[in-house]
């Protein structure tokens, strides 16, 4: 009974275990595809809500390049700056007109928003024309404006950010705008209008843009020249990244946002299922408990029946309703009972049969062990393992039953060996290492019918059946001059020298009568007896130890089947 609630308890927990696995899968498979579903998920949303705002910035910037365009185009058209731009050099006084066109300036600065982040504005002429307003308008280097002016491709307005030294606003750089006015007889330009604007001209307009998820954000021009560029001081470089591109002006706006860490994700993920995951392991520890309960138990019954009869009691029966798997495998059990039953009461009639003197002394102590095997194995397998074993056996009763034939081929001796050896395989799980090097040229040389089983069975009960590890048995046969050599050899215990010693001097002295008064060891007495009552004196059995273990060897004269 303490097997048995070893078994029931056994099957509990993996019952346990395994209902726990099945749920578990599916639940951190739906945790990984929930973490894979809201970190796209929240990409894509991402990148829609800053596409958004990027292109909704681009419009902006639209609006203010479109607002610095129509200030200039004034500034162009304007009368008075006309007229100064058309005079001659010796002309350029300072006078009414130049006074009026400053004051037209100022209050067009005054009123326009453009204006308010302007830096500096330069009208310079082809003539020398050199008027200027703004805060930072004396500080720039005429030839720094000169070089800003060539470096700006023709056809285009927007420039890009140069220094201001020591300027009064906040900002140590401005936004270069270049404009050509022509109007000269010959096609040509007769002046410029620079503006330089305050990057915050620009970064008004993106501020919706510059949030802590920001990592970086660039506006070019057409020409791939910087305007404005901001950028975090510790700014991954592997954020989403995106662009958009004004029709109009050409500018191109760069953002790099930063995702959100996958630790936050988790922790939602993690809150979201753990209550589902809790109640899924609480609905499967229920259910174990109750499979247990009802599959346990009828378990725990079929391995007590399994244990009765391993014990040899077949008295009792085991019943289980319904049509289940375990119903079926107690009806086999039943089955299989019975079937022992049947062959230990055909086990007890062919020990009863005459046979010649020396096997049948053999057979009873024969069967006995080979039956044994049997029951035991009935409690640790089902029917299957039954018939296979009843199969290798009727091999031998068959071949022992076969008439009055004493002498067979080798070949049929080791198929009979083959048989043993596989039965008590079985009953030692396995642990048997069987080999056997036979050439085919003696596979023919007759042999006495079971002389090789007495060897293999002390092998095993003498050798390598005591140990859990098993152990391994080795058949060799070969032939010098007349006769034939078939040595048993195991890696067992071994034997004890002095027994060893004794058992030498009996097995040269042995006679046919004395070994059918023995009651036990007769196994090697009989095989020698047998050789010397075939073929005389000239057979020997001789033991040599080994390490470790011991081999037996067989010899006598090498007959061959008459065709």
């Amino acid at each position: 009974m303490r097997k048995t609630r070893h078994i029931s308890g056994s099957l509990q927990k993996q019952l346990l275990i395994y209902m726990i696995l099945i749920a578990l899968i599916p639940a951190l498979f739906l945790l990984f595809w929930y973490f894979d579903y809201v970190r796209s998920s929240t990409a894509m949303q991402l990148e829609q809500d800053n596409g958004r705002m990027l292109a909704h910035a681009v419009d902006k910037l639209d609006v203010v390049a479109e607002q610095v365009n129509e200030f200039v185009l004034w500034i162009s058209q304007n009368e008075q700056i006309d007229v100064l731009l058309n005079r001659t050099e010796n002309d350029l006084q300072y006078d009414e007109t130049m006074h009026s066109a400053m004051e037209q300036l100022r209050e067009q600065i005054y009123y326009r928003p453009i204006a308010q982040e302007l830096s500096a504005l330069y009208i310079l002429g082809a003539n020398g024309l050199d008027l200027r307003c703004g805060p930072d308008s004396s500080l720039i280097d005429p030839a720094q404006l000169e070089q800003a002016i060539r470096s700006v491709p023709e056809g285009q307005n927007w420039g890009f950010q140069i220094d201001i030294p020591g300027g009064l606003s906040a900002e140590p750089n401005a936004i270069f705008y270049r404009y050509a006015v022509s109007g000269t007889a010959d096609g040509g330009t007769k002046g410029y209008i620079i503006l330089l604007f305050t990057p915050a001209i620009l970064q008004e307009e993106l501020e919706s843009l510059l949030t802590e998820a920001t990592d970086s954000l660039a506006l070019y021009n057409r020409n791939g020249d910087m305007l404005f560029h901001f950028e975090q001081e510790d700014s991954a470089q592997d954020g989403l990244q995106l662009q958009a591109q004004s029709q109009r002006t050409q500018w191109q706006l760069d953002l790099r946002v930063s995702v959100p860490g996958e630790s936050e994700q988790f922790r939602v993920a993690l809150l979201s299922i753990l209550a589902f995951i809790v109640i899924i392991l609480l609905l499967i520890i229920l259910l174990a408990v109750y499979l247990s309960h009802n599959l346990a138990a009828p378990v725990e019954r079929i391995a007590g029946q399994v244990s009765r009869i391993a014990k040899g009691d077949f008295s009792q029966s085991v019943s289980i309703e319904g049509d289940s798997e375990i119903s079926r495998l107690g009806e086999d059990i039943n089955r299989m009972s019975a079937d022992i039953q049947r062959l230990i009461r055909e086990k007890e009639e062919k020990q009863q049969l005459e046979m010649r003197l020396l096997q049948n002394q053999m057979n009873p102590h024969f069967l006995y062990n080979t039956l044994s095997s049997i029951r035991l194995m009935a409690g640790l397998q089902g029917k299957n393992s039954v018939a296979e074993m009843i199969e290798a056996l009727g091999k031998l009763l068959r071949a022992n039953l076969s008439g009055s034939q004493e002498l067979i081929p080798l070949a049929e001796e080791m198929e009979l060996l083959s048989s043993y050896i596989y039965i008590q395989n079985i009953r030692l799980k396995g642990n048997i290492d069987y080999q056997t090097e036979v050439p085919d040229a003696l596979q023919s040389i007759l042999v006495p019918k079971f002389i090789l089983q007495p060897l293999a069975e002390n092998a095993i009960l003498h050798g390598i059946g005591g140990r859990p590890e098993g152990g391994m048995i080795r058949v060799n046969v070969c032939r010098e001059d007349a006769m034939l050599h078939i040595s048993v050899c195991d890696d067992g215990s071994g034997i004890d020298p002095d027994r060893l010693n004794q058992m030498k001097q009996e097995l040269d002295q042995a006679t046919p009568s004395q070994v059918l008064g023995r009651e036990k060891g007769i196994g090697l007495y009989n095989v020698i007896c047998r050789l010397r009552l075939q073929w005389g004196q000239a057979c020997r059995l001789a033991l040599a130890p080994q390490q470790p273990g011991i081999c037996v060897t067989l010899i006598f004269p090498a007959v061959e089947e008459k065709p």
